[in-house]
C-alpha cells in the first residue's frame, strides 16, 4: 500500500490465518535506516521506517487473543462494523481492572510504528458482559 509523502515508499502486508505482518520499503533506499533514538519530528521518524527492497524488516501481530472478552467483543455490532471496514484487523490489547474488561482493536494498515496508531476501536464490559462504553480511542488524550 502506498505511504505518505512519497510514491517510492510502500508498506507490505502478509496475512496468515493467525497473524498480520507489516514491513516498509523505500524503493530509492540503498542502506538500512539509522537508529533514530533522538528524533522527534514526524518526517525524521517516518524516514526511519523504510528499508531497502531486499532488506525489509517485518513486524507481526497476532490477529486474535485467547480471551472470553475478545470472543464477546467480536459478536457486537460495533466490532462487526469495524471488521467490515478494517483490512488487517488485530486485537491490540485486552485488559481487566476493577471489574472492567477492555478490548482494543486496530487496523494494521494505518499503523506507523512509533509514530501513530489511529482508528483504534475499543469496548469495555462489566463483569456480567454488559457493554459499559465503546468507540474510537482519542490518541491525543490517551494515558500512556
Amino acid at each position: 500500500m502506498p505511504q505518505p509523502l512519497s510514491p517510492f515508499r510502500w508498506a507490505n502486508y502478509v496475512e496468515t490465518k493467525d497473524k498480520v505482518y507489516q514491513g516498509f520499503v523505500g524503493f530509492l533506499r540503498k542502506e538500512p535506516p539509522k537508529p533514530l533514538s533522538n528524533v522527534t519530528s514526524f518526517i525524521g521518524k517516518l524516514k526511519g521506517l523504510y528499508w531497502p527492497a531486499g532488506q525489509i524488516k517485518y513486524r507481526s501481530w497476532q490477529k486474535l487473543q485467547n480471551s472470553p472478552w475478545v470472543d464477546k467483543a467480536l459478536t457486537t455490532n460495533g466490532v462487526k462494523f469495524y471488521y467490515w471496514f478494517a483490512r488487517f484487523p488485530v486485537v491490540k490489547s485486552v485488559n481487566s481492572n476493577n471489574g472492567r474488561h477492555r478490548v482494543e482493536f486496530m487496523d494494521v494498515r494505518f499503523l506507523l510504528p512509533g509514530i501513530r496508531i489511529p482508528f483504534v476501536y475499543y469496548l469495555e464490559f462489566d463483569d456480567l458482559g454488559k457493554i459499559q462504553s465503546e468507540g474510537f480511542v482519542d490518541e491525543r488524550n490517551r494515558k500512556k
